[in-house]
Parts: C-alpha cells; sequence; structure tokens
C-alpha cells in the first residue's frame, strides 16, 4: 500500500498479491522492490508507482530486498534450504546475480 501521510488517499500496489512484503523504493523513488511468497508464487517484483506494471525480478525463495543507494544493486536474502539463507545482489534488470555470503550460519534478515 502506498498512503499519502494526511491519510486522505491510499492505494494498493500490488493489487492484492498475496504476502508481498518489504517494499523499498528505489532512490529515484519511481520503483518499488519488495517480496512475494504464496504457494504458487515467489521471489522479488519491481513495481512501477507511475503506470503499476510489474516486471519479475527473482522466482526464488528471497525477502527483505533493498536498493543500494546508487540505484544499481538490490541486495536481498536467498534461502539455501530451510531456514539458511545467504546475502545476494542483483542488478535492477536481473543480470549479475551474486552471493555475498557463504558463512555456515543463516545471515536472514539484510539491512
Amino acid at each position: 500500500m502506498r498512503v499519502k501521510a494526511d491519510g486522505s488517499y491510499y492505494e494498493d500496489l500490488t493489487d492484492g498479491t498475496e504476502y508481498a512484503g518489504f517494499p523499498n523504493y528505489s532512490t529515484d523513488g519511481l520503483e518499488i522492490v519488495y517480496r512475494v511468497w504464496s504457494k504458487n508464487d515467489g521471489g522479488l517484483r519491481i513495481d512501477d508507482v507511475d503506470d503499476k506494471t510489474v516486471r519479475t525480478l527473482t522466482t526464488s525463495i528471497d525477502n527483505m530486498p533493498g536498493w543500494a543507494p546508487d540505484g544499481e544493486w538490490i541486495t536481498f536474502t536467498r534461502e539455501f534450504g530451510w531456514a539458511h539463507y545467504h546475502i545476494c545482489k542483483i542488478r535492477p534488470d536481473g543480470t549479475e546475480y551474486t552471493q555475498l555470503s557463504h558463512a555456515r550460519a543463516t545471515d536472514a534478515h539484510l539491512v
């Protein structure tokens, strides 16, 4: 959802997509990246806030997306087995996916 600070207007940016969460605006404010988790769908999506188009960025069990300050990368966590997450990054156009952490510990909550 997007809501005006005074509460006078709100809109559903994901059109009721199940389990859409952890939204993060791009640096220019034109797009939002968020995660989707449901029985039939998962991964990261990017929503154009003006024309409401949505593009699929990933289809894995990904979570906690965030835009880099320069807008060149999106960082997120990816599940590599039950409750075992690693930090990853990807370009907003879906290229250059890279796994950044490789520890045996779980890196589930990227900030």
